[in-house]
């Protein structure tokens, strides 16, 4: 039964216990943000796979140069020297797009499009929207409705401490432009003019946790909703990138595997040839065509490695559907995450 189709006179929960389950609850939920984060600080280190690809294919590209430059000297076929040319261009470059993808995925994990209703800056101008990167989570604010008038005015006190405000703000005017360059982003943002000088630093606190994604509004059962959404976010997201690194790392192995095989026949022919591998008479046909095979092979390899992952999900989970099912979903396929905007009133 859903919350939504209990009656109210069925409720015995009071006040006080749904105030303490909601602070459980974001216990509860920031270990479950700090398991997520873990898998992706995990698959962050994994990314750089890219540094293997020089160490695997260092003398891949030479090789076939060798293959190509002695073929076409040779006048042998151009329409295998092309096949072979562009097989290996697609072998050797292929994973690249693939780990550019993988970096983006986490970059669209541990960051959000932070976008704010900007002002018009002229009697002309149109209204248009701010893109303010900010980290996923956002800062961490004490809910006003935990707050009795007393520990409000010590909590108020406290923030208004010049020792407190340094952390945001530089405590000497002497701040090499700092004030002028904050002043202007917050104008281009908000509108917001901040008093020159010490004077307005009260104010640039506040808009400093602004652009923290810190909200004025901030109560219990708000914090509570946030939260809600803020786990839902990672879980989706975290999805999309582990998919990502699991097909890059099969596609980087496919590749790897591929290209030390093509290197390794180039590697016979040119122990084989009488010219010590200057290759007078063209490069051997044999060779050539085990080359080719070996990238023909490749085609077929590099495509399954993508399409793997998902159907390794399937055939774990059995009676669930079809695989051709999954691709209806494209946010399971793709790595675009929701374009969220967060905005924020401090």
């Amino acid at each position: 039964m859903n919350a939504d189709e209990i009656h109210e006179s069925e409720l015995t929960v009071s006040d006080e216990e749904s105030r303490a389950a909601m602070r459980a609850f974001l216990q509860r939920s920031e270990v479950r943000l700090s398991t997520i984060h873990r898998v992706a600080q995990a698959l962050l280190g994994g990314s750089a796979l890219i540094l293997l690809l020089p160490l695997f294919l260092r003398d891949a590209f030479p090789k076939m140069m060798t293959v190509l430059i002695s073929a076409y000297d040779a006048g042998q076929n151009m329409f295998a020297v092309a096949a072979i040319g562009l097989a290996a261009t697609l072998v050797i470059l292929l994973p690249v797009p693939a780990i550019y993808l993988l970096v983006g995925d986490l970059l669209g994990f541990y960051f959000t499009s932070n976008t704010f209703g900007a002002h018009p800056t002229g009697p002309h101008a149109p209204h248009r929207v701010i893109f303010s990167p900010r980290f996923i989570i956002p800062g961490l604010g004490f809910n006003n409705d935990e707050l009795s008038p007393k520990t409000r005015e010590l909590l108020a006190e406290g923030r208004d401490d010049e020792w407190t405000r340094g952390l945001l703000v530089p405590r000497s005017t002497d701040d090499d432009g700092w004030r002028d360059r904050f002043d202007t982003r917050t104008f281009e943002v908000w509108g917001i003019v901040a008093d020159e000088g010490a004077a307005g630093d009260t104010e640039r606190v506040r808009q400093a946790f602004r652009l923290a994604g810190l909200n004025r509004d901030r109560t219990l059962a708000r914090d509570v909703a946030r939260t809600e959404a803020l786990i839902a976010r990672h879980v989706l997201v975290i999805r999309t990138v582990v998919l990502r690194y699991s097909k890059a790392l099969l596609l980087l192995i496919a590749t790897t595997v591929v290209t030390l095989a093509a290197s390794g026949l180039v590697d016979q022919a040119v122990r084989e040839d009488p010219a010590n591998g200057k290759f007078v008479d063209g490069f051997p046909y044999r060779y050539m065509f085990l080359v080719a095979l070996a990238y023909a092979i490749w085609a077929p390899l590099a495509a399954r490695s993508v399409t793997s992952p998902l159907r390794m999900i399937q055939r774990r989970t059995p009676g669930v559907g079809e695989h051709s099912d999954v691709y209806l979903g494209k946010h399971t396929t793709s790595s675009s995450p929701p374009r969220s905007s967060s905005p924020s009133s401090c």
